[in-house]
């Protein structure tokens, strides 16, 4: 085969030589990896955004548990003219709902009157008023009247002493007895001075679904009826531990 037959023949196979696909290419190579830089550009901006709005939707999650659990927190313990015993920075708060003739808060008192001592450094204990007896919101005034001079606990021990055979009538001289004012506490008294206190203790109470007294709330969990003395102290020290 000559030399010119030769070089036609390279040329013919030149000519029928496959064409390289638009991917193989230089500038395809380039638009690829462009192309794919985008797509992650795209991708990371994406993940960006959505981690960011997931951020956004905690924190106002996080911001109305907040505010949910500050409003229980009110309406569970109520204003500070409620009485309470106890240190103001406690490790655990034992809200009562009772009622002054209520015989099983009654039974409670000897288990409150312990905790408040033994405890007084890591509890606070507050009492709050739900009266559903016929004399109940009287005793209720009358021990409000006696916090007016600084006798509340002293009147609440003695109107649960004397549950059962208190009159009425014997409130004010009662009041005397213990060192008050009796014309104060008198007109304390048939004025209902603080009649406006224990409504909200009520309304509040009925917001939380009250149904019967002692009702407790111990560091806000809801617990119904009286509570033996040894659950009760089990309760504290396992709240204490955590």
């Amino acid at each position: 085969m000559g030399i010119e037959e030769r070089l036609a023949e390279l040329r013919q196979k030149a000519m029928t030589r496959p064409r390289k696909k638009w991917y193989q290419k230089w500038w395809g190579i380039f638009l690829i990896l462009f192309l794919f830089l985008i797509i992650i550009i795209i991708g990371g901006v994406g993940i960006y955004i959505l981690k960011t709005a997931q951020t956004i939707n905690q924190d106002k999650y996080l911001a109305a548990l907040k505010l949910s659990t500050q409003n229980n927190k009110i309406l569970t313990e109520g204003s500070s003219q409620n009485y309470y015993m106890g240190t103001s920075s406690p490790e655990i708060t034992i809200v009562e709902f009772s009622d002054f003739a209520c015989p099983y808060c009654k039974e409670s008192l000897s288990i409150i009157k312990e905790i408040g001592i033994r405890y007084q450094d890591k509890v606070k204990i507050i009492y709050r008023d739900y009266p559903g007896h016929s004399n109940s919101l009287d005793l209720a005034l009358a021990a409000r009247c006696a916090g007016e001079q600084e006798k509340f606990w002293e009147m609440h021990d003695e109107l649960f002493a004397e549950q059962d055979t208190l009159k009425l009538n014997e409130l004010s001289d009662m009041a005397e007895n213990m060192g008050m004012n009796k014309t104060k506490f008198s007109k304390c008294l048939s004025e209902q001075k603080y009649l406006a206190h224990i409504q909200a203790d009520i309304s509040d109470g009925d917001k939380l679904e009250i149904k019967a007294t002692p009702t407790w709330f111990i560091n806000e969990h809801k617990i119904e009826g009286a509570i033996p003395r040894d659950n009760f102290i089990n309760i504290i020290e396992t709240l204490l531990k955590k």
